[in-house]
């Protein structure tokens, strides 16, 4: 009995922790960057800009004026920022060169 009872705890514990942090499928997560200083791709520069992005995509990008935030929007400001969204990082090491230098860099063994 004490088996099935523990059984049943853990169970409707579990459940409640898997349904309680779970974000339903319709909320969205939408961020706008205000007061920003966005230089665009082909090098025009907007300043007081606001970007939004919305469920990690950019969803709109224009003056502040021009632009409609979404109501209940987190709002960050980066005022005195400048962004340039179109850069991808695309820093990488492809070489193994690395993993044998060490192997170049200690002495050399030498027999008296």
């Amino acid at each position: 009995m004490q088996r099935a009872h523990l059984i049943a705890v853990l169970a409707v514990t579990t459940f409640g922790l898997i349904t309680g942090c779970a974000v339903p499928v319709s909320e969205q997560s939408v961020t706008a960057y205000e007061r920003a200083r966005l230089i665009i791709g082909d090098g025009r520069v907007i300043e007081n800009a606001t970007l939004v992005v919305q469920d990690a995509k950019i969803a709109q990008v224009g003056r502040a004026a021009d632009l409609r935030v979404p109501a209940g929007a987190r709002r960050v400001d980066l005022g005195g920022k400048t962004v340039m969204p179109m850069i991808v990082d695309t820093h990488v090491h492809l070489s193994d060169t690395r993993m044998r230098s060490s192997a170049i860099c200690e002495p050399a063994h030498t027999t008296a």
